[in-house]
């Protein structure tokens, strides 16, 4: 999808709970007229009921004091306020069912700044059938989408078995883009993907990669617009270039072409900070195409390298090719993008000598890329080989 096409077929889903606020609200667990157990919003949405077994919803129900209790989670509510502002259709999908006062409700959210005039609130615990809480919520999806196309859904939650089911929901509607965003315990939201086990015991998935391939500071900083200083009010085209797109949590992204030289930047207008920057030519058959020779940022950079990349290809349509040399970070980006996005977009190796694809992946990559420190280990009759290897062989990654 191209920036310009952003906001047009889309469907933006949030959860209310421990997604866009917090709040000390329980739900009791009821067995022979006695309560048992006491469970927050989370708990509520994994828990199983036993024999016997009941909740007591009495103040789930109450307006008023989610009114008084409810705590905005500030990067989700901006988020909610950009999807209005977009112009996407944008709905609250929530375990609750009604409220016993319909405005006093909708008024919590008023007072955070939201239009709920643009927002409907649809509510799994009105369905009056005995299932789970995922279940649920997507029957409510899928009456929605027998009624009303949308290229691309997006859904927000901190509930993993609400988001597979969500996910779940591609094998019966496959010309729709399923996205679906976990929301953590501190309010961060992070791209969520199918279950794929070999993923899983992958212990270097597990690494929280910010910056592969990048160790001083002084460079992260110097490749930065502005150096990663704030960028004054009004400047913002002359340092970044033009606004291209936007990412979770209130980011926007920008792009300043300089000559063959284009720059992608991770923006943050409440800092006013570009946090990570990739930098890159296009190759000569490709005007669409970015041949990565920089990626930086900065130390307190939020954005994953991998989620970057993946942006660029899904939502601004781009070709990514890699540079000839690439450092070990460098190489894990390619393969983290291979395992959490090699199901939605094309990641393969290419030969420039050829101008063929050539029948490896980044598993491969050892063997078909160079490193700087390898290039310095290795012996001087292998060191024209080596060379030679990683001038032909690029990495890809590109749309379907």
């Amino acid at each position: 999808m191209r920036a310009q096409e952003l906001g047009s077929g889309k469907l933006v889903i949030f959860d209310i709970d421990d997604t866009l606020v917090n709040t000390d609200t329980r739900v009791n667990v009821v067995k022979d007229g006695k309560v048992i157990k006491q469970l927050n919003s989370h708990d509520f949405t994994h828990y199983k009921l036993g024999p016997g077994e009941t909740f007591d919803f009495g103040a789930f129900k109450d307006a008023r004091e989610f009114f008084t209790k409810a705590r905005p989670i500030p990067g989700m509510i901006r988020q909610l306020k950009q999807d209005i502002a977009t112009g996407n259709r944008v709905i609250m999908l929530t375990a609750r069912s009604d409220f016993n006062d319909r405005d006093v409700f909708l008024d919590t959210f008023r007072r955070f700044g939201i239009d709920m005039d643009r927002v409907h609130v649809y509510r799994a615990g009105n369905l009056a059938i005995k299932a789970a809480t995922e279940e649920k919520k997507k029957i409510i999806l899928k009456h929605l989408l027998g009624k009303e196309h949308f290229d691309k859904l997006i859904m927000y939650d901190d509930s993993v078995p609400n988001l597979n089911a969500f996910l779940s929901l591609k094998q019966e509607y496959p010309w729709s883009r399923f996205y679906a965003w976990h929301v953590d315990p501190n309010g961060q939201a992070s791209e969520y993907h199918r279950t794929d086990e070999s993923v899983n015991t992958d212990k270097e998935l597990d690494e929280v990669i910010t910056l592969p391939g990048i160790s001083k500071k002084g460079r992260n900083l110097d490749n930065l617009p502005r150096r990663g200083k704030p960028i004054p009010h009004g400047r913002e085209k002359e340092y970044l270039g033009q606004k291209v797109g936007k990412m979770p949590g209130g980011l926007q992204v920008w792009r300043f072409n300089e000559g063959p030289v284009s720059s992608y930047a991770v923006y943050d207008p409440e800092t006013r900070r570009a946090t990570l920057n990739i930098s890159g030519s296009k190759y000569p058959d490709n005007p669409s195409s970015l041949i990565i020779f920089g990626l930086y940022a900065a130390p307190d950079n939020p954005v994953r390298a991998a989620d970057f990349y993946n942006y660029l290809v899904q939502e601004l349509g781009l070709t990514l090719i890699s540079d000839k040399y690439q450092s070990p970070g460098g190489q894990r980006v390619w393969q983290e993008l291979e395992r959490r996005f090699g199901r939605s977009i094309d990641v393969f190796a290419f030969d420039t000598k050829t101008d063929m694809p050539v029948n490896v992946g980044t598993r491969d990559e050892d063997e078909t890329h160079v490193t700087y420190g390898e290039l310095e280990r290795v012996a001087p009759g292998m060191q024209r080989e080596k060379r030679a290897i990683a001038r032909d062989i690029r990495l890809v990654a590109s749309p379907r």
